[in-house]
Parts: C-alpha cells; structure tokens; sequence
C-alpha cells in the first residue's frame, strides 16, 4: 500500500488514526503514511474529497497547502508535482491524543500505569480512546507496533524472534499473526518479496 493523500474540497469529517486527531476542514490535505490506519467520522451533511497517491518524503500529518488549485490541476499525472510549502496542522489534544501520543512514542507503555499517572480510571481511558479513535488503547498499540515492524522488516538483519521482541510482541508467533491480518502476509513472505524486487532492480 502506497503514502496517499486526500485533500478536503467541501464539509468536514473528524478522523483519528496513527498520526493524531483531527476535525477536518475545506482546504487540508491529509497525508496517510503507506500501512497507515485510521477511522474517519462524516456527518450527515455532504462531503467532497479527492484521494490521490502522494511523495513518500511527506511525513503523515494534516497541513494546509498554499495553492490548492495548483494540487488540483496537477492531478493528471499520478502523483502531483505541485505539492510544496505545506503548513502542518495540529491535531487535538484532549487526553486520548496525549494518551495515542505516548503510545506512538512508546509502544510498550503500560495503559494501567498511563491512566494512574493521569488520575483517569482504566475504564474511562477505555470508553474514551474508543469514541475519540474508534479502536480500544490496545489495539491501538497494536497497529503501532505492526506500523513499526512493516518499516524496519526491509533492512532488519537479525532473526524474527528479535524483531518481535523489539517491538513489544510476546513472541515470534503473535508477531506473525498481527502482520497476517493487517496485510495478508507474513514476515518473512513480505521480506522475501522485496528481496526479489530488490535483485530485480539490481539486474536492470
């Protein structure tokens, strides 16, 4: 799956994901890393977007783009060569976007010793996370962790074991488990695919 971007042309949607959260408004364009997970929210009123594959150097995000009309129009090539001086938008930052924060920083963090700290009831983070994300704190950690293995999986050296223990998995198995139902692979097909796309280049 390919970085992609959707700018927002008319109405407002409010969307959480890996990155952060945001009501979106007329005018931002979102950016979506490649694997990138997020839930989004529309009203009952109608919304009007354009999805489009987008420069892998743009990190995930929300900003505003100077020249929209220029994005627009440069859409008949498959990725825009207009896209430049974006001005990144903050997301919210009630305490679930503090709590995905760290989580996104740490993705070992212990949820009961989070909500302790922040003088907020476990099940309050719960009920919170899932209106404001749309998926409990733990599955939440789970898509950053499966995010974290997809990005290093390419140039990582050592034996799956390893990774999976670098990444806050219990085990080899559960790793794989995460990543088959996210991508429909495993590890190691995903690695070994690139290590043919990768001989292939080579040949060229």
């Amino acid at each position: 799956m390919a970085a992609y971007g959707t700018l927002l042309l008319d109405g407002g949607y409010c969307e959480a994901g890996e990155s952060g959260r945001w009501h979106v408004q007329p005018g931002m364009l979102i950016v979506h890393a490649a694997g990138e997970s997020h839930a989004d929210w529309f009203g009952d009123h109608p919304t009007q977007l354009i999805d489009f594959r987008i420069p892998e150097e743009i990190p995930a995000g929300v900003y505003r783009p100077r020249d929209v009309d220029a994005i627009i129009g440069s859409l008949r090539h498959e990725v825009p060569h207009s896209i430049e001086n974006l001005e990144p938008i903050q997301g919210e930052a009630d305490w679930p976007d503090m709590l995905a924060a760290d989580i996104r920083t740490d993705a070992g963090l212990s949820l009961g010793a989070w909500a302790e700290r922040h003088g907020v009831r476990r099940e309050t983070v719960s009920r919170g996370f899932v209106r404001a994300y749309g998926v409990s704190p733990a599955a939440y950690r789970l898509g950053v962790r499966v995010k974290a293995v997809l990005g290093a999986l390419h140039e990582y050296d050592g034996s799956l074991a390893d990774l999976a223990a670098e990444h806050g998995f219990s085990d080899q198995s559960h790793m794989n488990r995460a990543i088959r139902a996210a991508t429909g692979r495993t590890p190691t097909q995903i690695r070994d695919v690139k290590s043919v796309q990768d001989r292939g280049a080579t040949a060229l």
